[in-house]
């Protein structure tokens, strides 16, 4: 089973996505997720996607009304895709939903004009959540990130474990059989959209 397409479709101008990793955690493993020392810059997420790209750090934590153009923030271009780790006194995007508790969180965004197209987004990590840094398992913290980002590029859930973008991540560490159909249905091979002008 492919994995469904949100409603509105991603952004796709045939360039990279990018993402600042934003206030990254004390661990050493977890900041080794994006170390721009390494080549390539994003060790972790480089080998299962080349849709984003590294450019730079923030100190920006995302809020739940975070707008999709930060002129202040990044100049005269979309905000990039932040990746954030936040407790939950930084942010007021909730890591729970009444008894369910989230390791992570995330949304793509369109323009303010509401064209229904995706042009930034964020992902934020609970940096109060117990997931282990790596790749070993589907509860290790590098899953929890690829599926957020699985989001942002226009994936929702699905129900089989075999994916990556079941609600849990699966029981797999890297996107699924029918999470690569999903991305494909969305990819460059249907088309490349115009990236919409800044405000």
């Amino acid at each position: 089973m492919a994995s469904p397409p949100q409603p509105q479709p991603p952004a796709c101008d045939c360039d990279a996505f990018c993402v600042v990793a934003a206030r990254l955690p004390a661990s050493a493993d977890e900041a080794a997720l994006f170390d721009c020392d390494t080549e390539p810059p994003l060790p972790g997420l480089s080998t299962r996607t080349d849709t984003f790209v590294f450019d730079g750090s923030t100190q920006e934590i995302p809020q739940k009304d975070r707008s999709a153009y930060l002129p202040s923030e990044y100049g005269q271009r979309w905000a990039p895709v932040v990746i954030a780790w936040a407790t939950q006194s930084q942010t007021d995007i909730p890591f729970h939903d009444g008894e369910d508790q989230f390791a992570a969180v995330s949304r793509p965004l369109a323009p303010p004009d509401g064209t229904p197209q995706f042009v930034s987004g964020w992902v934020v990590i609970n940096a109060s959540d117990r997931s282990p840094p790596g790749w070993i398992s589907s509860a290790y913290q590098g899953p929890t990130i690829l599926h957020e980002l699985g989001h942002i590029m226009g994936l929702d859930h699905v129900t089989s474990k075999a994916e990556l973008m079941e609600p849990s991540g699966g029981y797999v560490t890297d996107f699924g059989p029918g999470d690569l159909q999903g991305l494909e249905l969305l990819g460059r091979d249907q088309g490349c959209l115009r990236e919409p002008a800044v405000p």
